[in-house]
């Protein structure tokens, strides 16, 4: 019996790859035993806040993947080899370098606002709530309830409708 991959061409032997990879990759991702959302449910303000910061940095994420990679293939088509043209050899561009890096640190500022601040909001203890102490030891967890004047291991007890301030 002959190798279904037989007689085939190196390209020919990488599209077939390629789309079993793809064939796979979308039969796993109909998959109705796991759960079809990749974060679980948010339950409380501060975990709202920390999935709109997700989805913001996310966004900015996407849009500088697609502009990169936009431009790759596109440089990629325009210049690839031809017969008769040599590339051409250039050394520096200031004012490229210049642009080139104050556009990402003015991306990194503008994540780092909303995060810090949310950082202060998330710090900040609301009024009446339990404070929480949580203390990593070697192989176990220490809860302490100053408030309670009680101390917990491995198991931390939250009260139901009652803020907490870790």
């Amino acid at each position: 019996m002959k190798s279904p991959l037989a007689g085939k061409t190196y390209r020919g032997k990488r599209l077939l790859f390629a789309a079993l990879a793809v064939f796979a990759l979308f039969g796993a991702a109909c998959s109705s035993v796991g759960p079809q959302d990749f974060f679980a449910t948010q339950q409380g303000s501060q975990a709202d806040q920390a999935d709109r910061l997700w989805d913001l940095t996310f966004g900015i994420a996407v849009v500088i993947f697609v502009i990169v990679e936009g431009l790759l293939v596109f440089t990629l088509f325009k210049f690839r080899q031809r017969p008769g043209r040599e590339a051409s050899q250039f050394h520096g561009n200031t004012k490229l370098e210049i642009i080139l890096t104050i556009i990402p640190s003015l991306i990194l500022a503008g994540i780092a606002v909303p995060t810090v601040q949310q950082i202060f909001d998330n710090s900040a203890k609301a009024e009446g709530s339990l404070e929480v102490r949580v203390i990593a030891h070697q192989f176990w967890w220490e809860y302490q309830y100053p408030d309670l004047d009680v101390v917990t291991a491995n198991e931390m007890h939250l009260p139901v409708d009652k803020p907490i301030h870790l």
